[in-house]
């Protein structure tokens, strides 16, 4: 009996490993080089100091080289636009809706002062005190025997303001509050999409 000739078994091909991508470059903005995006993120950041931001940008340690370079960099008009993009992107971002300032004074209006305190009646730690009610404590106290005084903001306020938004509360010969709040909003905010 003739064997039979053994076949090797299949190869396996081996998988070539993965050279990771080289890191993105980051990309620049429109018109700037590397040293006057580096100036304006430093203008931003320093509180609008040119000369500062120039001589961290630039290595320069001569303050009136320092302060002209930077007076002219910031007339130039692809730094002026960047840094007119950067301020209107935290305006916007630190701006407040009606909708988020209504929420508020909604929160107000609800506020319990009892979720401040403990089962033991021990007024908490202020870093354990929930975020619904912390924005609505006006003032804390100490009294003399230790004891703590929290003053939350006017719930019968905030519940006005509510009533005078929705046009549900004007009283005989007031002025029109919810009318001029109205149109503060509408000159101010646009109404989010």
């Amino acid at each position: 009996m003739k064997k039979k000739a053994r076949k090797p078994p299949p190869r396996r091909r081996r998988a070539t490993p993965k050279v990771p991508d080289p890191p993105a470059e980051p990309t620049l903005p429109p018109g700037l080089n590397e040293a006057q995006h580096a100036f304006c993120l430093e203008y931003l950041a320093n509180g609008f100091n040119a000369s500062a931001a120039y001589k961290a940008a630039y290595g320069v340690d001569h303050d009136p080289t320092a302060r002209t370079n930077g007076h002219r960099l910031l007339t130039n008009a692809d730094v002026k636009a960047f840094v007119a993009r950067q301020l209107e992107q935290r305006w916007t971002a630190a701006q407040m809706s009606a909708d988020e300032a209504l929420a508020l004074v909604a929160s107000d209006a609800r506020a319990d002062v009892r979720v401040l305190y403990d089962e033991k009646g021990k007024l908490l730690p202020v870093q354990d005190w929930p975020d619904a009610i912390a924005c609505s404590v006006e003032s804390i106290e100490e009294k003399p025997d230790g004891s703590f005084k929290v003053k939350l903001t006017s719930k019968l306020a905030a519940r006005r303001m509510i009533l005078e938004v929705h046009r549900r509360l004007k009283a005989p010969g007031e002025s029109d509050t919810a009318d001029a709040l109205a149109a503060l909003l509408a000159r101010h905010y646009k109404p989010e999409p």
